[in-house]
């Protein structure tokens, strides 16, 4: 009995995981149709042997065509400290100096299922001097940037949804339920400051799930010079690790 509630704990396990990285995929591959020139792309470098490393790496996109990207290749040094921040005045600093690198735009969708792909030969990777990379992540830069924190709470029918602002300072000025009937805690409208480090305060939302444990919410900001973003967070009260934060606009 044991044995075969174990085996089915691992098979759920696997199959979160794998619906997780199709999720990300997924998302990398939207915001790839949707570029616009403060899009950094974070790679991940592969060695000979074809383990990876995060090493600090971005492409910066420049020009956009129809079926190519032209970036600026930005070495931004030890990935351990790396921020938002520090990426954009690096680029503003020294951005005629960077070198130019033009891939299509199968080349780019290439470059992120490769980074869920298991198998080295199945790999289609970025080569940018004679070193390979995947895409890891795609990031807006030069605007707030809202993540999970990963400080969330977890109980029946109880709300609460880590989140910091790792970019430009901006104001959360509406909360709504989309899925679930929700009585809300946060009060709005809230500062939000930009944090820095991994380790500063963040902000929450809360309340309380009055029919059932899922929830859909959608939050939207509003930065320092009147710009204005929507995201989207769904997940279950009770499973902390299992919650999605996607932008919408």
């Amino acid at each position: 009995m044991w044995g075969a509630y174990s085996f089915g704990s691992a098979q759920y396990q696997i199959f979160k995981y794998h619906s997780k990285q199709r999720k990300e995929n997924e998302n990398l591959i939207k915001k790839l149709g949707e570029v616009n020139t403060n899009d950094f792309y974070e790679l991940k470098e592969f060695d000979e042997y074809g383990f990876f490393s995060l090493k600090g790496v971005f492409l910066k996109v420049e020009k956009v065509k129809k079926d190519s990207i032209t970036f600026s290749f930005v070495d931004a040094g030890d990935s351990r400290e790396i921020s938002q921040t520090r990426i954009e005045h690096l680029y503003k600093m020294f951005k005629e100096t960077f070198q130019q690198v033009t891939f299509s735009r199968q080349q780019l969708q290439d470059a992120i299922n490769s980074n869920f792909q298991i198998e080295q030969k199945d790999r289609k990777e970025l080569i940018v001097n004679n070193k390979k990379y995947c895409i890891n992540n795609i990031e807006t830069y030069f605007m707030t940037h809202i993540t999970l924190s990963g400080a969330n709470g977890y109980g029946e029918h109880y709300l609460h949804v880590g989140l910091k602002n790792t970019g430009w300072a901006a104001d959360l000025i509406s909360i709504q339920s989309v899925g679930g009937d929700i009585a809300f805690e946060t009060t709005i409208p809230k500062h939000l400051p930009s944090t820095l480090y991994e380790n500063a305060p963040g902000f929450e939302i809360s309340g309380t799930v009055k029919n059932g444990n899922d929830f859909k919410i959608r939050f939207t900001v509003r930065d320092t010079i009147g710009r204005t973003q929507t995201y989207q967070v769904e997940g279950n009260c009770k499973s902390p690790d299992d919650r999605t934060l996607v932008r919408l606009k």
